[in-house]
């Protein structure tokens, strides 16, 4: 049996999500409970390029309605898997990824499945705030992108 009772099938969509698709109903769902606003600053022990990753991508996320304070622990997790990432990546960097055993056989070095492992947690973090194309597709874009024009209707106001 796959998954676990009550919770098979498709996650849900966020009601943020809805909106920037276009399909969000009022008549639908819950009523979304106020979010606090702002925009959570970087922990301290997080590795400086994970900060300021953090700092570029935070105000662009909160402008779409994507990120508050109440989502402050999942972002400082995605954040802090992002900085263990990068650590095993500069490890590997200095290190062979192949190696040989005592008795001649070659074999990848752990390290190589901590990044790979931390990897696929980053890409998860990516997926589940919309940071990749994939998590995005279908998003309509808010803010400053400028509008889409219409061919067609821009010949009919001509």
């Amino acid at each position: 049996m796959a998954g676990k009772k009550g919770r098979s099938g498709r996650k849900r969509t966020s009601p943020a999500i809805k909106t920037l698709r276009g399909t969000g109903r009022g008549d639908r769902g819950k009523a979304a409970a106020g979010m606090p606003p702002g925009i959570p600053l970087p922990p301290d022990e997080i590795r400086e390029d994970a900060k300021q990753e953090w700092l570029r991508l935070a105000p662009v996320m909160a402008a779409r309605g994507l990120l508050t304070q109440a989502d402050y622990l999942a972002w400082e997790m995605g954040f802090r898997v992002y900085s263990m990432w990068r650590d095993a990546i500069d490890e590997l960097l200095r290190t062979p990824q192949i190696e040989m055993s005592e008795k001649g056989g070659l074999y990848a070095h752990p390290l190589v499945w901590v990044e790979k492992s931390h990897g696929e947690r980053v890409m998860k973090f990516c997926d589940r705030f919309g940071l990749t194309p994939t998590s995005r597709n279908g998003l309509q874009p808010l803010g400053d992108g400028g509008e889409e024009v219409d061919p067609l209707e821009a010949m009919l106001d001509d």
